[in-house]
């Protein structure tokens, strides 16, 4: 274990059932017994912890932790403190991983390993949310602005954040900044603050599934708005970032993050889905009608609304023509016709 490479560390709470796809992906690749993969679970009350013991009884190098209590985000660090590879990837526990995933992380701290701790970048993996990309990684370097920059608020998710083994000793005095919600991405902004290189990826190496009754524990507003804001505002201070570079992240923000969830809000009643904020879109305009571009967002919203309103029309027209007219002579004529032609609907 003193050689181990890489620790997969995933903090769970009550979605065994996803969990468990996760795992699939992960123990059917190649070099799955190169790896640590380290389950924290968070004292969940489904079946997690029975689904675990099932994966340890199959693969010994799965670990199970389990919380006496749930400690929330404090989990994220948790995790990693309990993992013992050189480098400690965080995860969702709803994650799909691509064929080559363990290979790809294998490979790249195998790269940095005999490096001082110190000239290791920070990887962060943002999973082709960003950027077209040429090369594994799509920008390198160690100026905090120009990582701010490139990636925006995308490094708030917490599978693009992982930590190389010593910088894992005493995340507990840190665990105060895990009531942003945003632990992950303090801990990024520290490392690079201090001079730490690094090395911004785009590659496609997982997807992440969607909980079917996802309920979010935090606001929207409150945590992406208002929390991660703050995290880099001292920076200023310290001359590390300018309020030109705060303005461009809240502009990223505005057009790239909240508007599909104030798109949302118009289309359902529900809003408990995205977070608990129930005024999340009025918060959310409130904040910035004051922006330069607050009318060009406003019209850019209409317009997108009136774009879906047409799409979901025309789905219906074409669903009530097929089902009123598919079993005549007329109907099978016309959806002939469509077939030879090639004709796409919507």
């Amino acid at each position: 274990m003193q050689s181990l490479l890489l620790s997969i560390c995933i903090p769970t709470y009550n979605r065994a059932e996803y969990l468990k796809k996760s795992l699939e992906t992960l123990v059917s690749q190649d070099r799955f017994s190169e790896i640590e993969v380290v389950i924290s679970d968070n004292c969940s009350t489904d079946n997690t912890e029975e689904l675990c013991k099932e994966f340890i009884q199959k693969y010994p190098n799965i670990i199970y932790h389990r919380n006496s209590n749930n400690i929330y985000d404090r989990n994220f660090p948790t995790a990693l403190m309990k993992g013992s590879g050189l480098y400690r990837k965080l995860v969702n526990d709803n994650t799909l991983y691509c064929n080559d995933y363990i290979s790809f992380l294998l490979d790249l701290v195998d790269k940095f390993k005999d490096l001082n701790v110190n000239e290791r970048p920070q990887f962060v993996f943002l999973n082709e949310t960003g950027f077209k990309m040429k090369s594994d990684y799509c920008a390198k370097g160690s100026n905090l602005s120009d990582f701010v920059k490139l990636a925006g608020y995308r490094f708030t998710w917490i599978g693009s954040f992982g930590l190389w083994k010593e910088d894992c000793n005493n995340l507990e005095d840190e665990f105060l900044y895990c009531d942003t919600c945003l632990w992950q991405s303090y801990k990024t902004l520290k490392l690079l603050s201090e001079g730490r290189n690094y090395l911004l990826f785009n590659r496609k190496i997982c997807n992440v599934v969607i909980p079917v009754q996802k309920k979010l524990s935090y606001g929207i507003y409150t945590v992406f708005y208002k929390n991660f804001l703050e995290l880099l505002t001292p920076y200023i201070q310290e001359g590390k970032l300018n309020k030109a570079r705060i303005s461009y992240v809240k502009k990223d923000l505005l057009f790239n993050y909240f508007g599909k969830y104030i798109f949302v809000t118009y289309n359902r009643n529900d809003q408990n889905d995205y977070g608990q904020e129930q005024d999340f879109k009025d918060l959310i305009l409130s904040a910035y009608k004051k922006e330069p571009y607050y009318f060009k967002f406003r019209l850019w919203l209409f317009f997108y609304l009136i774009k879906n309103y047409l799409l979901s029309a025309n789905r219906k027209i074409i669903l009530w023509v097929k089902n009123c007219m598919g079993d005549t002579g007329f109907g099978k004529g016309l959806l002939n016709i469509k077939r030879k032609l090639r004709i796409k609907l919507y």
